[in-house]
């Protein structure tokens, strides 16, 4: 447990003296500042898993229509994972950690932990910007306990599907020790998923493209979230879990 403690601290030490993290934070800013600034409604309507989107642009009502806009949140936050992880995996640091008497049980767990905390607080600021900025440009508009509901079940629903995206990247990381293709396991699954389907027509391959979800989550008929829900945590649990089996074995 202490083992842990220790490396999520160092970790959480090193995102925040990292330029690249402080970067990213301010990217991210602009391009909320930039996306409230155009006022462009990038909500999405079809067919039978739609319902009609919100297109009012003060605060409350711009987090829903700038939930499409989350799925930046893939690339910010692909490279906190990467200086999080696979920094240590890529440039053979693991071997000396582990020789320093840190279990890999506890190595792992702690890194997934500590990108499931990056996360979840990219999410808290990503919305706090955009609820902040679009308030500033057009008033914070009226809060009701159902818009407030729908929100964090967007939320929610937004963050399970990009932990299965990135329990992917994890699974990649950890069989080649590669950041490389890791990071392309992220970016080009989506595409790979798409292929897939078009060429096979099977309808349950949609239940796997989770990047599309995280766009449309307040969209999803209940059937089709569902489908999705039981789809992303099945996926998060047979990857995360098979990695660190695999990850006990694994030679260094």
């Amino acid at each position: 447990m202490k083992n842990a403690i220790n490396i999520i601290q160092a970790d959480f030490f090193r995102l925040i003296r990292s330029r690249a993290v402080w970067l990213t934070e301010a990217l991210m800013l602009l391009l909320v500042i930039w996306l409230n600034s155009i006022q462009e409604v990038g909500t999405m309507v079809g067919g039978g898993d739609a319902k009609n989107t919100i297109t009012s642009w003060d605060g409350i009502h711009s987090i829903f229509n700038q939930s499409i806009s989350a799925e930046y949140l893939i690339y910010f936050l692909t490279v906190i994972f990467i200086l999080t992880t696979g920094v240590d995996l890529s440039k053979s640091l693991l071997k000396n950690i582990v020789s320093s008497g840190i279990p890999r049980e506890s190595y792992f767990f702690s890194k997934y932990l500590v990108f499931n905390l990056i996360s979840l607080l990219h999410f808290v600021v990503y919305y706090a910007i955009v609820f902040i900025t679009a308030s500033l440009f057009n008033g914070v508009g009226i809060i009701t306990p159902d818009l407030l509901g729908r929100f964090f079940g967007t939320a929610a629903l937004q963050y399970l599907f990009l932990q299965a995206i990135f329990a992917i990247g994890f699974f990649v990381l950890y069989l080649t020790f590669s950041a490389v293709w890791s990071v392309l396991s992220i970016i080009l699954f989506p595409a790979i998923i798409n292929m897939i389907h078009l060429i096979t027509k099977a309808d349950w391959i949609s239940y796997l493209d989770y990047h599309d979800a995280l766009m449309i989550a307040q969209q999803l008929s209940q059937g089709k979230m569902m489908g999705l829900i039981f789809s992303a945590i099945a996926a998060i649990i047979l990857l995360i879990g098979g990695t660190s089996m695999y990850f006990q074995r694994k030679g260094l």
